[in-house]
């Protein structure tokens, strides 16, 4: 591949000009995990069910809860508690702590347990704080701590999640995965009729657990559709639950606009490009700050190879 190749710009460039150059308020509700359970709802998507909410320190309290459950910060990402058979974790994104059978591997917790104390003092440090300086709709956003119970499915103990790439409204790619395949570097991406587009890393890690076209795939299609209609990207995370979707969550800045993201084939990440225009001032300041990460790349390679 020619130099001029790895000059276009791929779905991760046209993040980072987004995070750089826009301030967009509409979408601060979207990003916020306790007022975007409402907003889903109204589409007519299931979420889990909300337990508890706190937007003040001296309100944190977890007594009197079912035996297992998440607490997770409304105003990032990442910033997640899992509460199981009574004890606390502090869970993340859940990669690196779940089997190719889709259980938890209860040997891999004790380095991440945290006593109530811990936990407490986790919560109201998340309320004090400001998640990634890049990300500015999250500064925006009220901080808050949602309780919410953990869904599972009667049919199998995995849990896949669905990622629906929105542009203006229209789902152009969908990838599938789990906390344990993203920890393996395994990624499938689809196209919205279900025909596998790029694989990554070695499916057969999952012994065959891997799940088929989902029966209601048109009506996740039309909710993630719905959520992102009036946004020039999104990317709306959807759970099967017993042939039900559940909402996931919505983000417009993924993976941060991080290098070879979200996949690590470039091919497929100019694909995921592709749908989402950009003009004139817009795409000059996208190849700028394009260059400006090519050239952090170069100088990175030459200091560790050359």
């Amino acid at each position: 591949m020619s130099f001029f190749y790895y000059l276009r710009l791929d779905l991760a460039a046209k993040i980072r000009w987004k995070m750089a150059f826009v301030r967009d308020s509409s979408v601060v509700p979207y990003v916020d995990k306790f007022k975007v359970k409402k907003i889903a709802q109204n589409l007519g998507l299931n979420v889990s069910n909300t337990l508890r909410y706190f937007q003040s320190v001296s309100d944190i309290n977890f007594d009197n809860l079912p035996d297992s459950y998440f607490i997770k910060a409304t105003h990032a990402s990442g910033w997640n508690i899992l509460c199981y058979n009574n004890k606390y974790y502090y869970f993340k994104d859940g990669s690196g702590i779940w089997n190719s059978k889709g259980e938890l591997c209860i040997d891999r917790l004790s380095s991440i347990e945290l006593n109530c104390e811990e936990v407490e003092s986790m919560c109201a440090k998340w309320l004090r704080s400001i998640y990634n300086k890049k990300e500015w709709v999250y500064h925006d956003v009220t901080p808050g701590i949602v309780v919410e119970e953990i869904l599972s499915s009667k049919l199998t103990p995995h849990l896949f999640d669905y990622r629906f790439y929105v542009y203006k409204g229209k789902c152009h790619y969908i990838s599938m995965g789990s906390p344990y395949m993203r920890s393996h570097m395994l990624n499938i991406l689809y196209d919205r009729s279900w025909e596998v587009i790029y694989t990554e890393g070695d499916l057969s890690l999952l012994n065959k657990t891997l799940p088929g076209k989902p029966k209601v795939l048109n009506s996740m299609i039309s909710a993630a559709e719905s959520l992102g209609k009036t946004f020039d990207f999104t990317r709306v995370d959807l759970y099967l639950i017993d042939n039900k979707a559940f909402l996931g969550e919505v983000t417009f800045t993924p993976h941060r606009g991080g290098y070879a993201t979200p996949m690590k084939d470039l091919t497929s990440n100019l694909l995921l490009s592709n749908p989402w225009r950009m003009y004139n001032l817009e795409l000059i300041q996208a190849y700028w700050l394009h260059i400006k990460k090519l050239k952090k790349h170069i100088r990175a390679y030459k200091k560790k190879f050359l």
